[in-house]
């Protein structure tokens, strides 16, 4: 019975942890060209290059 709660609250808290995360789209900084290229420090950064 222990094993069993132990995976639903991994799970619950996995479930949680996931859902909550923001998903923030910030600009790097950088112009995005070959002279000024973006520089990604974030993930947020790469979220906002893989959608624009």
């Amino acid at each position: 019975m222990k094993k069993i709660y132990t995976k639903f609250s991994f799970g619950l808290l996995l479930f949680v942890l996931l859902t909550t995360t923001t998903n923030a789209q910030i600009q790097p900084t950088g112009s995005g060209t070959g002279a000024d290229p973006y520089q990604i420090a974030t993930i947020d950064n790469l979220l906002w290059v893989s959608t624009n």
